[in-house]
């Protein structure tokens, strides 16, 4: 006997109601194209994408809230905007992120005609940024993390792994009711997790470690300049000669700083790099080898499969079928 679906029905949309949303407007086409997107989290995390262009400048105003914490990413044209009467200016560049406290104050931006713009906005109460600052850092690195946005703007350069997690975040979708806000906030944390540790992990481990800044400075700029060459990153010598140290020095500095070595760091960098590729493009196997430095695909499935699991093929289908699904 079949019986009447009526119920079961009504639980199901209540299951999608229930689920996160992406509340999507488009630019109107008098005026310019593209998209603006909005996601809301059960914890209150607003999460904006922008897209667009628009024909001739167009001036923009919002105003801050002073009850959240903002995180900007810009992935295309430089963007500049002013705070307040007082006119303060804070720039961010393609392939850069800021954090600020929100100042209660007007920003203004003005987006100039013929330039196509794609940010991305976290919007963060700052009642639960700073409920989770007290559940997982000790009192003094709470002071560190609250002082460094208080009254200023932390900038940080977007890596691969930060662009890595905003391709995995579109993939909420595929789950309902709580498993979707579950997945969505898992990786609204892993975001703000590398933010935070982009933004600060200098000063705290100089603080901690009491290593000589001149030994800091010189990983952290070993660090960029491994992310910036992944595909023909130097040897451990030329990195050395170009950041002013030691090889010895600089190896021990490395791993002091970011916890882990510099050939460790570089694997793990070409690894994140290409599961990205993998996700965000249609580039095969073989192209991605070059581009991100590896010059067998043996080599690089072998590690590919250590980190994630399985091999770059087989990672790049499950994620499509999982997107689909």
């Amino acid at each position: 006997m079949r019986r009447d679906g009526a119920e079961l029905n009504k639980i199901l949309e209540k299951a999608f109601e229930d689920a996160p949303r992406r509340i999507e407007e488009f630019v109107p086409i008098d005026v310019g194209n593209g998209t603006i997107s909005r996601t809301v989290t059960k914890e209150g995390v607003i999460l904006i994408t922008l897209n667009m262009s628009f024909f001739e400048d167009h001036d923009a105003e919002s105003q801050t809230g002073d009850d959240y914490i903002y995180l900007w990413f810009c992935f295309g044209e430089r963007v500049s905007c002013s705070v307040g009467e007082e006119r303060k200016i804070y720039d961010i560049e393609n392939g850069q992120a800021c954090i600020y406290e929100g100042s209660g104050l007007i920003e203004r931006v003005t987006y100039q005609g013929g330039k196509t713009y794609n940010l991305r906005c976290m919007k963060i109460p700052a009642s639960y940024y700073y409920a989770m600052l007290g559940k997982y850092f000790d009192s003094k690195e709470r002071d560190r993390y609250r002082g460094a946005i208080t009254g200023d703007i932390a900038y940080i350069e977007i890596d691969n792994r930060t662009e890595h997690i905003f391709t995995e975040l579109k993939d909420y979708t595929q789950y309902q009711s709580g498993p979707g806000y579950l997945y969505l906030e898992s990786k609204i944390n892993e975001l703000l997790s590398l933010v935070l540790a982009s933004v600060f992990k200098a000063d705290i481990v100089t603080a901690s470690r009491r290593l000589e800044k001149s030994k800091v400075d010189a990983a952290v700029e070993a660090r960029r300049i491994i992310d910036d060459e992944i595909r023909n990153v130097p040897g451990r010598n030329e990195l050395a000669r170009l950041v002013g140290t030691s090889t010895t020095i600089l190896g021990k500095s490395f791993r002091e700083v970011f916890g882990t070595s510099i050939h460790a760091y570089v694997i793990d960098q070409r690894l994140e790099k290409g599961a990205a590729l993998l996700l965000g493009t249609d580039m095969s196997v073989k192209e991605i080898c070059t581009e991100i430095g590896y010059s067998k695909a043996s080599n690089f499935a072998a590690a590919f499969k250590r980190k994630y699991g399985v091999i770059p093929s087989r990672y790049r289908t499950q994620l499509q079928q999982g997107g689909s699904s």
